[in-house]
C-alpha cells in the first residue's frame, strides 16, 4: 500500500516522490513532510508513518486522514471496530491482516485512530486536535497462515472476541457459545513433519525415502499419508511406528523407532514388472479413523519408519528400511 496523501478536512495534500534508505531490517521512504517506514520483524511487517506537520491549515474541523492506495491485486475490507482490516487478494489466495493500529504525538500522547475505506483506497483517520506534531501512525501487516474455527461454530458465538497467545498455543474466547454461557478454545501450532535417522541402501543401490502428504490431524481434512519412494518394485512392506525415537543397528540398517512398535497392515510396492529395480513406492493412509482406533489424540508425537522385503540381501538382513518420519498430530 502506498500513501496517496494526507487530508486535513476536505483538501488533499498529495504525497511527493521519496528517497529510499535501508538499514538492517528497516526501510525508510522519505518524502517532504512524511516519512514512511517498514520493519521486518518476527511478528510481521511493521509499517509506520511520521507526519512532520499538519498538512493544511488548522481549524478545518475534521480528523487527519492518511489516504493509502491498495494495489497489487488486493482489496481492503475494514472490520468491526475500525482498527483492523483484511487485505484480500482478488483471487482469494492470500489474505493479509492490517491491524494493531496506533497513533501518538510528539509528547507520546495516544491519539484516537481508526480505519475507513473508499473505493480502492484505505484511509487512516487520526484525531489530531490539540496534538503536538510530528505524529506517528503505526499499524502492522501480517500474513494469514491458517484460519481458526471452533469445532461447534454457530451464528452469534462471537468466536474470536478475545484471544490470548502463549508460545505455540492460542486461547480463543467465544462468549456467545454454549447457550451464552461462553466457551474457550485452545489451539496448538503444530510443526511440520521432519525426517531423522538413517535409511538403509537397498540391494539395487537405491536409498529409500520416507515422506508424507497432507497434515496429521484428528479433525479437518482427513488426508495424511505416510509415503516411501525408491523402494524395490513388487515387494511387500509396512509402516511401523511408536511414541519414541531410536537409533539401533537392525537387520543391516538402523531401527529408528523405539518399542513398543505398532505395525500397520502389509502393502504392495507395485512399480515396474520384473526384474527388480527401485520403481516401487508405498503410501499408508494414517487416517483419523485409524488414529482413533489406536487411541491417538491431538498433540501426540509419533515416529514412523517403513520396513520392506529385500530378497537381494542374505537373511536375516533381507529387508529394506527407510529413515524415520517424526510428526505431531494436530487437533
Amino acid at each position: 500500500m502506498n500513501p496517496v496523501g494526507a487530508l486535513p478536512g476536505a483538501s488533499l495534500t498529495r504525497a511527493a516522490e521519496g528517497s529510499c534508505e535501508a538499514s538492517g531490517r528497516r526501510v525508510e521512504i522519505r518524502r517532504e513532510g512524511l516519512t514512511e517506514w517498514y520493519v521486518n520483524g518476527e511478528s510481521g511487517i511493521e509499517q509506520g508513518f511520521v507526519i512532520a506537520a499538519a498538512p493544511g491549515p488548522s481549524g478545518t474541523g475534521g480528523p487527519l486522514r492518511l489516504v493509502l492506495s491498495v494495489e497489487g491485486g488486493f482489496a481492503a475490507e475494514v472490520l468491526a471496530g475500525e482498527r483492523d482490516a483484511w487485505l484480500v487478494a482478488v483471487d482469494g489466495g492470500v489474505k493479509l491482516s492490517y491491524s494493531g493500529l496506533r497513533a501518538w504525538d510528539a509528547e507520546g500522547r495516544e491519539l484516537e485512530a481508526r480505519l475507513t475505506r473508499t473505493a480502492e483506497r484505505l484511509a487512516i483517520l487520526v484525531d489530531d486536535r490539540e496534538a503536538s506534531y510530528p505524529l506517528t501512525v503505526d499499524p502492522w501487516i501480517w500474513v494469514e497462515e491458517a484460519e481458526l474455527e471452533a469445532s461447534d461454530a454457530g451464528i452469534g458465538d462471537s468466536f474470536g472476541i478475545s484471544v490470548s497467545l502463549s508460545g505455540d498455543r492460542a486461547l480463543v474466547g467465544a462468549y456467545g457459545d454454549n447457550g451464552d454461557r461462553g466457551s474457550a478454545f485452545v489451539f496448538v501450532q503444530v510443526p511440520p513433519p521432519v525426517t531423522y535417522c538413517t535409511a538403509k541402501v537397498n540391494s539395487m543401490g537405491c536409498l529409500p525415502a520416507i515422506g508424507c502428504v497432507g497434515a496429521p490431524t484428528i479433525s479437518g481434512p482427513d488426508d495424511f499419508h505416510v509415503t516411501a519412494a525408491s523402494v524395490l518394485n513388487n515387494e511387500v512392506g509396512m509402516v511401523f511406528w511408536g511414541h519414541g525415537p531410536n537409533n539401533l543397528p537392525f537387520m543391516g540398517g538402523t531401527l529408528c523407532v523405539a518399542p513398543p512398535i505398532i505395525r500397520t497392515p502389509v502393502q504392495h510396492s507395485g512399480g515396474n514388472p520384473p526384474p527388480p529395480d527401485c520403481s516401487g513406492s508405498y503410501s499408508f493412509h494414517f487416517s483419523q479413523a485409524y488414529m482413533a482406533s489406536k487411541f491417538i489424540v491431538g498433540g501426540t508425537q509419533l515416529y514412523a519408519q517403513y520396513w520392506s522385503r529385500d530378497p537381494g540381501f542374505m537373511p536375516p538382513n533381507n529387508v529394506g528400511l527407510t529413515a524415520d518420519l517424526d510428526f505431531i498430530v494436530g487437533l
